[in-house]
């Protein structure tokens, strides 16, 4: 079974670790609203997905919430799970697979919190401002937007890049994770993740590999923007970072070098 996550168009995934094992997934943005009642100090979340065409079956949800009231953050993982039906003449163009999940959290109180999905930032929701329902920006569970690249990640200049362009949209990027890894030891991983760039006519590569054997850099992590031309596939831009081994980024992803 191919399940996906809030799909509209195919977003494939390819998954690489010790054994070459792959899997198929596709992913769409969610948006969330959050709310606090004062007198009961309950903060109620709510995840909507938008207009998903009925073309493709709900299998339901694994959206959860955690909530750090000390940082003031509030961390989201999972999201709404479909396949496509496999009969029918197209996809439909209607909203009946659209749906919504709410979590209420006891306990809260009214705080400006960061939101998080799957460790990348998506906004903020400020619940001292303003009463009544408050929204964080859409949140995506496939692509990064540009915008989100310009915190934590370190832009790399891709004039310096070779191969400049190649018939293969991987082949551009096979530089990046050439010679990973360099031994089987400390657990080696890679992960490849491909999509549609956000609102433009790219491609979005996400290259993560851990099990680096430095004693300070335990794995990196790169985001390409490859475009289609006349020539072939051609890298535009590319951004990464470093998941710390040691250090106050210790467990963390950084732009900066891991001390």
């Amino acid at each position: 079974m191919n399940i996906v996550k809030t799909l509209l168009r195919p977003l494939p995934v390819l998954m690489l670790a010790a054994g070459l094992c792959a899997d198929i997934a596709s992913a769409r943005g969610f948006s969330m609203c959050a709310e606090h009642n004062p007198t009961t100090r309950e903060m109620t979340l709510n995840f909507s997905n938008g207009c998903v065409s009925s073309s493709y079956r709900y299998l339901g949800h694994d959206i959860e919430a955690d909530i750090n009231q000390i940082h003031a953050s509030i961390r989201i993982t999972g999201g709404f799970n479909y396949e496509p039906l496999q009969h029918g003449r197209g996809i439909k163009k209607d909203c009946g697979g659209r749906r919504s999940h709410t979590i209420t959290v006891p306990d809260t109180e009214a705080r400006r919190y960061y939101v998080s999905h799957n460790d990348e930032h998506a906004g903020l929701i400020d619940l001292t401002a303003e009463t009544g329902r408050v929204c964080a920006k859409p949140v995506s569970a496939g692509a990064l937007h540009e915008r989100n690249l310009m915190q934590g990640w370190k832009s790399v200049d891709p004039a310096k890049w070779s191969p400049k362009s190649a018939a293969s949209l991987m082949d551009v990027v096979a530089p990046i994770y050439a010679g990973h890894p360099e031994t089987s030891e400390g657990r080696p991983s890679l992960k490849i993740e491909l999509a549609p760039w956000p609102g433009q006519p790219a491609m979005q590569v996400r290259i993560t590999m851990t099990g680096y054997l430095d004693d300070s850099v335990s794995g990196e992590q790169f985001v390409a923007r490859v475009e289609e031309g006349a020539d072939g596939w051609v890298l535009k831009k590319l951004w990464n970072r470093y998941l710390c081994a040691r250090g106050m980024h210790a467990g963390q992803w950084t732009a900066e070098l891991c001390s």
